[in-house]
């Protein structure tokens, strides 16, 4: 028998009543409590209803069809829009545009011109032209998701199923479909977006959240380590503001997710934490939500997203960490929540600059050249431009993230990509460094790091002579500081990229780099432009390689790349 969700938001009980699992505290404006965590500012937090599952088999489910339409309901609600009036994204331009040359920012070449690359395997997904039945949404934010056997495939209103030679097994299938099963006219099967695939390694199971239409976080988990089967689906309201950017990520015993949520009481940053072991048996379950330090008005909380266990290196103990930034290129916050379910406390670990342990000078990210000299990338109201982090992974015990940022290796400015490795109790950073070269922009990156600590890194690609396209670079456990980097391409584009809109086409918001339970095989899943009749002209591409596959640099090519 299926149930059916009925979802709300618990504002706390009356004065006098404690939170369940937390100690008495006073109860504030609009009947949330307020905890004063350490070296925190005073932060809110509150319970989401205990919301029941309702079950979906896939294969149940109807296959979207081809449909061309320039609809884009977007990525970003109104009030993130409003944050910055024009006038000040001009002011950050201009300023973006004159930053001094850095001899800081680590070089790329390209790994065709000294040495061949090599990837294990690589395959075509999901394209505009393919996605859906309900209408595709530009830019298509390409997840995935990879386990033992299969492959999770996620863009903007859709998800495929894949196994690892690229067979395809499932799909295209909507998120509106998915979540259909909650009833009609809910908000996770009106118009879900941001969709984030994930793949608990302790237990084998495929995870999709999505926005609900800025007012609800959508939630599937797969009932068993097939993905094609059934599944579970839950319907989680997030209250009064506009809940944006929602990003997820495995614990050891909860899933995170961190959003934005405008007008929100308290303030916008929100973290929410749900158990895992009712979520699996597909039991009711509710969430615990805390607001971050209400200063930050555009913070995008990233929860840690663990890997390694497998390797037997998941953490045994400790705090869930986070990371905002503030919207300033700058500066970021490392958060960690301690036990949400008992003692719930949020402190804050570290607020650190960026800019200056790299040594980089950096502005706001700049719009992007493509070939017949239109530009692409986004502006207010059409895409992601700041320098948010893209992601938080943990591996042997360090914590690592990246963002782009606008650099000038040399001949102007150009956007780059920046990475740091951080300590997490301390919050201390290990390394960090900026990577670019002149001419080329590199922006939306996502990292991994495998069971040796290679790090590997994928971005989108764009210059003024070369369609839009994905590429991938590594750098060694054992790489010393100052070494160049080299780029090879997971797919390159192939026409010139074209939107619902005028340029600067909006292109994307962030692209996704996984890591297969072995601990050793990257997977990267990158957006290209795509020789197809429709008016968005996006594919995507999953490509499979492992560091020994990676472009690497001899000394015969060291020091011609380093010459300035």
């Amino acid at each position: 028998m299926l149930l059916l969700a009925v979802v709300g938001v618990v504002w706390l009980a009356p004065q006098g009543i404690p939170l369940a699992g937390s100690s008495q505290a006073p109860v504030g404006h609009h009947g949330w409590s307020l905890l004063d965590a350490a070296a925190t500012p005073m932060t809110l937090t509150h319970t989401l209803d205990l919301v029941a599952p309702v079950t979906v088999n896939l294969a149940d489910l109807p296959p979207s069809t081809p449909y061309d339409q320039w609809h884009h309901q977007g990525n970003i609600g109104p009030n993130e829009v409003e944050l910055r009036t024009i006038e000040a994204w001009e002011q950050l331009w201009a300023e973006a545009a004159n930053l001094p040359v850095s001899d800081q920012v680590a070089w790329v070449g390209d790994a065709a011109a000294f040495q061949p690359t090599t990837i294990l395997t690589g395959f075509a997904t999901l394209d505009f032209s393919q996605c859906c039945g309900g209408g595709s949404l530009t830019p298509p934010d390409p997840m995935m998701a990879v386990g033992t056997h299969h492959l999770l495939v996620a863009v903007n209103q859709a998800f495929a199923i894949y196994d690892k030679n690229g067979a395809f097994l499932l799909g295209p299938i909507t998120l509106s479909a998915l979540f259909s099963p909650l009833g009609a006219g809910n908000s996770c099967n009106v118009a879900p977006f941001d969709p984030q695939v994930l793949y608990d390694e302790a237990t084998g199971r495929f995870l999709l959240t999505a926005d609900g239409n800025g007012t609800a976080l959508c939630l599937a988990v797969s009932q068993s380590g097939n993905p094609t089967g059934a599944w579970h689906v839950w319907k989680f309201d997030t209250g009064p503001g506009f809940f944006d950017f929602p990003q997820a990520g495995i614990g050891r015993n909860e899933l995170f997710v961190g959003a934005n949520n405008y007008n929100a009481p308290g303030g916008v940053g929100q973290i929410y934490a749900i158990r895992k072991s009712p979520l699996y048996a597909g039991l009711p379950v509710s969430a615990t939500v805390r607001t971050l330090n209400p200063t930050l008005i555009n913070p995008s909380p990233t929860p840690l997203h663990l890997h390694g266990f497998n390797q037997g290196t998941w953490p045994s103990s400790g705090p869930h960490y986070f990371l905002a930034h503030h919207y300033d290129n700058h500066i970021y916050t490392l958060y960690a929540w301690n036990d949400p379910f008992g003692v719930n406390t949020l402190t804050t670990v570290a607020t650190f600059d960026l800019t200056a342990t790299s040594g980089v000078a950096v502005g706001t990210p700049l719009i992007m050249p493509q070939k017949d000299g239109n530009y692409i990338g986004g502006r207010p109201g059409q895409g992601l431009i700041d320098a948010r982090q893209w992601d938080l992974e943990y591996r042997n015990g360090y914590l690592w993230t990246t963002m782009h940022v606008s650099c000038n290796p040399g001949g102007g400015s150009v956007n780059c990509i920046r990475w740091a490795k951080i300590e997490p109790t301390t919050g201390s950073i290990v390394q960090s460094g900026v990577l670019g070269s002149p001419g080329v922009y590199r922006a939306y990156p996502d990292l991994m790091v495998d069971h040796q600590n290679n790090l590997a890194l994928v971005y989108a690609r764009l210059t003024a002579s070369s369609y839009p396209g994905a590429y991938f670079t590594c750098r060694g456990s054992h790489d010393q500081p100052g070494v160049p980097w080299l780029e090879a391409p997971v797919k390159q584009g192939e026409v010139v990229y074209q939107s619902y809109d005028l340029p600067p086409y909006r292109w994307g918001d962030y692209l996704t780099l996984t890591i297969d339970p072995d601990g050793v095989t990257f997977w990267a899943i990158g957006q290209y432009s795509k020789n197809i009749a429709t008016v968005s002209r996006w594919g995507t591409y999953v490509a499979a390689f492992t560091y020994a596959d990676c472009p690497y640099v001899t000394e015969a090519v060291y020091l011609p790349l380093i010459i300035r």
